[in-house]
């Protein structure tokens, strides 16, 4: 592949299809594939390298190109490609990142792995019930510029979870309707941060939603878990369950 000539075929490539790309090229040809992708969809397909391919990518360019991949990545995923580097390379990459984006993606590492708060993601957008479906449309567009949004909560004066609405739900809805109007059942489930991954699945699945929204003891939200983020937690773990629809053994 000339990679030095204009390709079309990359554009055509899904994210996936792509780290496959990059995981079975040499050095050279890793960085100049790298240099030709925007860093957005760069940091979308570094989103979906194996975990060590994804480590001595990361170590082999330069920290601050490695850093503003990082950044551009989703937090859940941000913080395990973090937590996969030394601790001296950890530092150095987030040293290199803007201050609010190393500073959420502090706040998460403070989360032992394996437990809500460290799966979770927090491009979540904050509401109240006396704003409108219009307030709503331009903190989604405000923050799209700079992330993702992965959903929308709505709290109480106290910042305490009510309910949460879909990005569907702000087109489905007169600008004017305030949030208010748009709220009830069913409503979301929820999980503590330090929730283990064993009863995220099983609220996950007795919710019979997408997500789950992550609470504070005073419920207030914190983040959100989208059910491909619990997929990717259960592929990476070592530890061996019973899954929560599976019948239990005799004596067990």
């Amino acid at each position: 592949m000339k990679l030095r000539n204009p390709h079309r075929g990359l554009e055509q490539l899904r994210p996936a299809d792509l780290a496959d790309l990059l995981e079975d090229l040499g050095r050279p040809e890793r960085r100049e594939l790298l240099s030709l992708l925007p860093l957005e969809r760069a940091a979308d397909v570094l989103e979906e390298m194996e975990p060590r391919h994804l480590r001595l990518l990361l170590r082999d360019v330069p920290v601050g190109q490695a850093a503003g991949l990082v950044a551009m990545m989703e937090p859940d995923e941000a913080v395990d490609a973090l937590r996969d580097l030394s601790e001296q390379d950890r530092v150095s990459l987030l040293a290199q990142m803007p201050q609010a984006r190393a500073s959420q993606l502090r706040a998460l590492l403070t989360f032992p792995e394996g437990v809500a708060g460290g799966i979770m993601t927090t491009n979540i957008v904050v509401l109240t019930c006396d704003e409108s479906i219009r307030d709503a449309r331009e903190k989604v567009r405000a923050r799209r510029r700079e992330e993702d949004v992965d959903g929308l909560v709505v709290i109480d004066a106290a910042g305490r979870l009510i309910d949460d609405l879909s990005l569907m739900d702000l087109l489905d809805n007169d600008p004017d309707t305030l949030i208010a109007a748009v709220i009830g059942p069913p409503y979301p489930g929820t999980v503590l941060s330090d929730a283990d991954l064993d009863d995220v699945v099983e609220q996950l699945i007795g919710n019979r939603g997408s997500s789950l929204v992550v609470v504070d003891l005073e419920h207030r939200p914190i983040g959100r878990i989208l059910a491909d983020d619990v997929i990717d937690a259960l592929v990476s773990s070592d530890v061996h369950r019973r899954w929560p629809w599976q019948p239990k053994g005799p004596g067990v």
